[in-house]
């Protein structure tokens, strides 16, 4: 149409947080905001679950105990990350550390503003394959070791061997004893 476009320099929250972040800030993917369904939003995050590069989430604060809880699941709890709020921002804040470590924080802190969620991207470190295991024992371990509360474990573990979860609470019963 004959029209100048020129680009001008300004705040961009992503790449803000992820300098301020302390992850790897070579290489990175910009995932922004996940779909709103949890089945959607475990598509994506299988998706970018083995990019080596740090990842780039924005979220609300209304869903961010549910992305966090979905992000350690699928990620793995003991991925480093860090989340900034409200940035450039009166109110901006950082909080560092593992997805499982972040979500318990905001289990306890009622998130307010929004969020850049910096994840680190994997490691080469692969976890046993999960799919394959038939212990229910293993599996729950398993679970509760990518972040999963025992809870949440015994049902995801239960659901995956189409199991009661009860025969899973038995199974971890009789193996701590």
């Amino acid at each position: 149409a004959g029209i100048r476009v020129s680009p001008l320099p300004g705040c961009n929250a992503g790449l803000s947080a992820l300098i301020c972040s302390g992850l790897d800030t070579t290489r990175f993917t910009f995932v922004g905001f996940l779909p709103k369904t949890a089945k959607k939003q475990k598509e994506v995050l299988e998706e970018v679950k083995g990019h080596r590069e740090t990842l780039i989430f924005y979220e609300a604060p209304h869903h961010l105990r549910a992305t966090l809880r979905q992000l350690a699941e699928v990620l793995g709890g003991g991925r480093r990350a860090a989340f900034g709020r409200e940035l450039t921002k009166r109110y901006e804040e950082f909080h560092r550390g593992t997805l499982q470590e972040l979500c318990s924080y905001y289990e306890e802190q009622e998130p307010r503003g929004e969020y850049v969620l910096i994840v680190e991207g994997f490691s080469g470190e692969q976890a046993p394959e999960e799919e394959t295991v038939k212990d229910p024992v293993v599996l729950c371990h398993a679970l509760m070791e990518s972040g999963l509360s025992k809870k949440d474990a015994m049902r995801e573990a239960a659901k995956r061997l189409g199991i009661a979860r009860r025969d899973v609470y038995n199974a971890l019963l009789q193996a701590d004893s």
